[in-house]
């Protein structure tokens, strides 16, 4: 339900008065706001990070104009929008009814009837926007609102104007669309998603709406990605009756589970629809420790999601390497999946624009203190003691900012492909094949967002390792350090998550976890 606006937030958005806030997503804030003739919409205000994006506001104007024409009975549909504006913004119906999670906190669980009438609804509305090309990508409690006479699903479509053509902006830079608990495999390593992606989210809401909780629990975002990908859904408290139903929608392969209209068949009693709970197991080739056979069959045909290809199988992993770091499990882990032909993980960071996005923040402190100290000067009659303070806050402000942005100027990379690992840092490439190293290891910080990477040359292959990517303080010409900064820690779980799966799969038996991480 609204609640109240905040001291920092707009007064009005476009031609609509902001009457309260209804709350935040991946894209932005969302607002209650009025029109002049008292209508009331839901207006979401984009992040000016995400504004700033190189694409964006082009994906977003294609979205808008697409959900425009979309509407439908079962979505709040878009009414009006600014893609070109300083901070962009799009409006939609507001729909007066609470969302799935704030009816669960106050009433409780579903019974079956209920459910039943809910994921019909949801399943439907699913497969009128899949017709038109459009895919969810986001489908959650909060995102759905009930009504008397069913539920409606809000933000449809537009998430996609996150995403580029070959893959995601955000995606480039190591996040994953959607939100942990309810977003798919494919999303969870970084893929494109489609249709198939809104099924499993829909299978992981109706055990909410069932239990309470999502099917795959709770914790930090990496570990939540990882029981996506890996881990078999906890259906426990689902009715029966459902569960065979539930567990194909959150099949690991997406080429195994039924479409949004089978599953509203199957809700609804209409035209019969062969759900083998089997296929919720078939192991895929998103899961690198469990190949898929060759002879394996998908139980319901669908579309695959664009940008997934059948990968080829791996290579065997590389013998155990002789040198290991301290503490490090000392069993090989053989890299016995499927790798994709292409880079299974890619992230670049740093560069011009990435220092300016670190600075924009403190410069807005700086000129905040600047102003506030000589306001308050010249109200008393020192207005020149007032821009001396300012002016030293105001610089404070800015070297802070500075020292801290710094390390973003340099350009940084990573790629992790089928046969080698590829590390850059300002001038410094550093490319080297699996078989040449002894051990390659990788751990998130502990405070910041920052995982460093490290690695160690076997002692016959010819170094040495470019100066910027050694250890400081290290006499070993064979030892690399790398550091991969994410703006937060949201973006650095992802990362790990998806670094994780990418050395399993690749580096074999040179790949050796830090314990604890997963």
């Amino acid at each position: 339900m609204p609640q109240p606006l905040q001291a920092d937030d707009p007064a009005a958005i476009g031609p609509y008065r902001l009457t309260g806030r209804l709350g935040a997503g991946g894209m932005g804030q969302v607002f209650l706001g009025e029109s002049g003739s008292g209508r009331r919409v839901a207006v979401k205000l984009v992040r000016p990070e995400i504004a700033d994006d190189p694409g964006f506001r082009q994906r977003f104007r294609r979205e808008i104009e697409l959900a425009m024409k979309a509407g439908g009975f079962w979505t709040a549909p878009v009414v009006d929008a600014d893609p070109d504006g300083p901070t962009p913004w799009v409006a939609s119906q507001y729909v007066p009814g609470p969302s799935l999670a704030e009816h669960l906190a106050s009433q409780g669980p579903f019974d079956e009837p209920s459910l039943r009438r809910l994921g019909a609804g949801l399943a439907e509305a699913l497969t009128a926007f899949h017709r038109m090309g459009l895919v969810h990508r986001d489908l959650k409690p909060s995102n759905v609102l009930l009504l008397d006479d069913g539920p409606r699903v809000i933000d449809f479509g537009i998430s996609k104007a996150l995403e580029g053509g070959g893959g995601t902006a955000l995606t480039a830079t190591g996040t994953v669309m959607g939100t942990p608990g309810f977003m798919s495999p494919e999303q969870a390593i970084g893929r494109e998603a489609g249709p198939p992606t809104d099924v499993f989210s829909l299978g992981s809401v109706l055990n909410f709406a069932a239990t309470g909780r999502g099917p795959f629990g709770e914790g930090p975002t990496h570990a939540l990605l990882f029981r996506v990908v890996h881990e078999p859904p906890d259906l426990g408290g689902l009715p029966q009756s459902l569960r065979t139903l539930v567990e194909a929608c959150l099949a690991k392969s997406p080429e195994s589970r039924p479409r949004a209209a089978e599953v509203a068949a199957a809700l609804t009693g209409g035209a019969p629809t062969v759900l083998d709970p089997a296929a919720a197991r078939t192991p895929t080739a998103l899961d690198p420790r469990t190949p898929t056979p060759p002879h394996a069959q998908p139980t319901h045909p669908a579309p695959a999601a664009p940008g997934a290809p059948s990968a080829p199988a791996a290579p065997p992993g590389p013998q155990s390497p002789s040198h290991e770091p301290p503490g490090r499990p000392d069993q090989p882990r053989p890299g016995t999946g499927p790798v994709p032909a292409t880079d299974a993980f890619a992230a670049e960071d740093g560069g011009r624009a990435a220092f300016r996005r670190r600075m924009r923040r403190p410069m807005l402190l700086a000129a905040l203190a600047l102003g506030v100290v000589v306001a308050l000067a010249g109200s008393s009659g020192g207005l020149p003691i007032g821009l001396a303070v300012g002016g030293v806050l105001a610089a404070a402000c800015l070297l802070t900012g500075l020292f801290h942005a710094l390390t973003y100027l340099h350009r940084s990379a990573i790629r992790v492909s089928r046969d080698r690992l590829t590390l850059q840092l300002g001038q410094a490439v550093w490319d080297v094949p699996w078989q040449d190293l002894a051990y390659v290891t990788y751990a998130p910080t502990r405070t910041g967002c920052t995982l460093t990477v490290r690695a160690l040359l076997k002692p016959h292959v010819p170094g040495p390792v470019p100066p910027p990517l050694r250890p400081s303080g290290s006499r070993d010409p064979r030892e690399v350090e790398y550091h991969l900064i994410s703006e937060n820690k949201t973006v650095r779980d992802a990362r790990a998550l998806r670094l994780h799966i990418a050395l399993e799969s690749c580096a074999g038996g040179v790949y050796r976890p830090t314990p604890g991480t997963f």
